[in-house]
């Protein structure tokens, strides 16, 4: 009988050993889920910049001719920004899955996050970069 009460109590301190580690894993999930949700706003925020300067280039073109060689450019830089934005979009792909993954693999996503971060502000800051230029052209 008192075997069996030390069993009892032992399971249930693995149950509550579980118990803990589901809320821990629940928590990071529900943090990688925030962290997708801002990625997905900024990514948003990138998507609209550059329909915006997609717009202003195609006006640039109806303009004049001189400016040609300048239109050029900044489609090249554009392109250069789209895949930005491609990669930036690959990485919030790989946060969707994160909410059902181990408390490892949520480390890993945790990086990738900081990647997308870190591209989502070199495209905003080509963004600045490439409005001034056009203003400049303007």
């Amino acid at each position: 009988m008192e075997a069996a009460l030390r069993r009892n109590a032992a399971l249930q301190e693995k149950c509550e050993a579980i118990r803990a580690e589901k809320e821990a894993i629940q928590q990071s999930s529900r943090e990688a889920m925030d962290l997708h949700a801002a990625a997905t706003n900024e990514l948003q925020k990138v998507r609209l910049t550059v329909q915006d300067r997609d717009r202003r280039i195609a006006e640039l073109k109806n303009g004049v001719g001189a400016f040609e060689t300048r239109v050029a450019a900044l489609e090249a830089e554009i392109r250069s920004q789209q895949s930005k934005v491609q990669a930036a979009e690959d990485a919030r792909s790989k946060e969707e899955t994160a909410h059902s993954m181990t408390r490892a693999e949520l480390a890993t996503t945790l990086a990738a996050h900081r990647a997308t971060e870190q591209a989502l502000r070199d495209a905003e800051q080509m963004n600045v970069d490439l409005l001034s230029r056009v203003a400049e052209v303007e």
